[in-house]
Parts: structure tokens; sequence; C-alpha cells
């Protein structure tokens, strides 16, 4: 093409050609502001904490869900309950395991099967069948305090059935009383307000269950002398001991202190003091 002509065209169309290519990118601009933008996908929202843990405990044994219950209610041993399971009961605070090893339940203590008396001995039999009634042949949880073991090599522990407690339940219905060690006391006041329950209601050895057998036995007690031989002795509580009971002897009475002697029975119940357990 000719320059003179090439020239001559630009003059004439070049401000023509500019304004069309504003014109094309002004459009185009306009269409893409009025497209819609492309979707967002959402992120699907996470299953709750507390669902999670309930998909997990689906899976879980009802034993161990249970001991998850009791680790709520009781932090013996730094939280840590031990699942066992009772082979038999040996008397009314011990029992043996499936695998040999001997329980002896903290902070309580029932008669003796041994003891020489009738009403001991009544009393030892219905605290060890209802802790057989209990525990015998159940999976039991143990929580242990501060000791682990006692002089014989038992286990101390608190011994639950569910969320119940052995120890308290045996305690609550007057088959034991409460005896307690430190440093092993984390639940001494809790027993110590089921005994008084226990008491308040006559239940166990604290009502007449084990009574008839001492029917016969003479109300008044005096030596050869006329001396009255029942000891008064004050400890916790009111207590008497009678001759020939196992804590007679070794009982020694303080009259500066309130103690007293008794020359019957009906006197010393009448005065305040109870019969001690173990006559």
């Amino acid at each position: 093409m000719d320059m003179n002509l090439w020239k001559n065209w630009l003059r004439e169309y070049w401000p023509a050609g500019l304004l069309i290519l504003l014109v094309m990118i002004a459009i185009e601009l306009f269409f893409l502001l009025l497209a819609p933008s492309a979707p967002v996908l959402e992120r699907a929202p996470e299953a709750p904490a507390s669902r999670v843990e309930a998909d997990e405990n689906e899976g879980a044994s009802g034993a161990e869900i249970k001991n998850k219950e009791l680790l709520e209610n009781f932090s013996g041993n730094d939280g840590q309950l031990e699942v066992v399971t009772v082979k038999r009961v040996v008397d009314g605070d011990t029992v043996e395991l499936s695998d040999g090893r001997r329980v002896r339940y903290i902070g309580i203590d029932t008669a003796e099967l041994s003891e020489s008396s009738q009403p001991q001995r009544c009393y030892a039999q219905t605290a060890t069948a209802k802790n057989r009634e209990l525990v015998e042949g159940k999976e039991v949880s143990l929580e242990r305090d501060v000791s682990d073991v006692d002089r014989y090599g038992r286990l101390l522990r608190y011994v639950y059935v569910g969320d119940t407690s052995v120890n308290d339940a045996l305690v609550r219905r007057g088959y034991a009383d409460v005896s307690t060690y430190p440093p092993d006391v984390k639940y001494v006041d809790k027993f110590l307000a089921s005994e008084r329950y226990a008491r308040e209601n006559n239940l166990g050895f604290w009502g007449s269950e084990c009574f008839d057998a001492e029917a016969s036995a003479p109300t008044s007690a005096v030596d050869a002398g006329g001396q009255c031989v029942i000891k008064g002795n004050i400890t916790s509580e009111k207590i008497y001991h009678l001759p020939g009971c196992q804590s007679y002897d070794k009982t020694v009475i303080d009259e500066s202190a309130g103690e007293r002697w008794f020359c019957s029975e009906s006197e010393a119940t009448q005065a305040g003091w109870r019969k001690a357990k173990n006559c």
C-alpha cells in the first residue's frame, strides 16, 4: 500500500476504530460483572464431641461404661478403679477374688465367725450372708485409698457393685460398724452418717435381730463380794462390757472421766450405755 494512502486512512478511520475498541472492552467488563460467581463449597460441619464420645460408648461394654460413671463419683488411687470378679465371700468384710487375692473392706468391721458368744456368731453369720448377697460371683470395682495392703497381705479397698458402695451398704443396713484407721479415712464421714442412720432406725445389730439368743442371759452382774462388774466405758460413745466379752479385760474404767460400773444390763441401758458388739 502506498504510504500516503496509509497515512490518509489512519487520519480518517483511527478515531472511529479506537471508539469501537473501547466500547467492546466496556461490554466485556459489563458481562463479567453480571455473571454469577462460582459457588463456594462449604465444609461439612464436624460432629460435636459429645456425639463422637457417644459413638465410642456404643462399642463399649456395660462394665466399661459403669466404670466411667464410677470414676466421676470416686477418685481414689488417682481416679483409677480395678474391675475384678469376686470368687467367694470369706466373711462380712473380706472376699476372695477369682485370681486368688483377698480384699479387706476399708473403714468398716463386722463380727467374726469365730466369736464364742451366740449373739456375736449371729451377727457374723448375718453380715456374711448379706455380703454374699451383695458381691459373691459378681463383677465389682475396687478403689484404693492410701494403703495398699494390710499386715496379712490383703488388699485394702472400697468395693462397688455398679454405683453402690458395698462398704457403706453394710454399715447403713446395720451389718457392720465404722472402723477407720488413718491414713485410709476418705469416706469416714459418709460411713459415720450411715451408722447413725442404722442405729436410729434399729437396723441389723442395732435392732433385735440377734437378741433372742440372749433371752435367758442373767440380767444382773455382781461378784461374790457384792461388787458390780459391768464396765461402763466411754470412747466416742458409751459402751458397756460384760465379764467374758472380748474387750472386757483390756477395758479400764476411769471414773473421773465419767466412766462407771453397773450391776445389771438394764441399769447400764437406762443410764445411756449400749452393749459392746463383741459381747
